[in-house]
């Protein structure tokens, strides 16, 4: 995949990964969006075109992933889910 095809492809999916930004807290919205880039180079290459699915269904658990990964390693105190939506 070259440069300008990588290029095209974050800025197709811009708005998704920003939707996705607002669903975490305590981290900026320019360091999720970089690690919801790498998910979603991460999808793009390992997405096999079928024809059954589209590719944003496909990237979202990718680009969710690497939000949620940086989301936990940033966090000093390790809590479960239950807690952190009580917060």
């Amino acid at each position: 995949m070259t440069e300008e095809e990588k290029i095209a492809l974050i800025k197709k999916y811009e708005k998704l990964i920003y939707k996705l930004t607002s669903k975490f807290y305590g981290i900026s919205k320019e360091e999720l969006f970089q690690s919801g880039v790498i998910g979603l180079i991460k999808a793009q290459n390992n997405f096999i075109d079928d024809g059954k699915s589209k590719f944003s269904t496909y990237a979202y658990p990718y680009i969710f992933g690497e939000m949620y990964e940086l989301a936990n390693s940033v966090r000093p105190i390790k809590l479960n889910k239950d807690i952190l939506r009580l917060f």
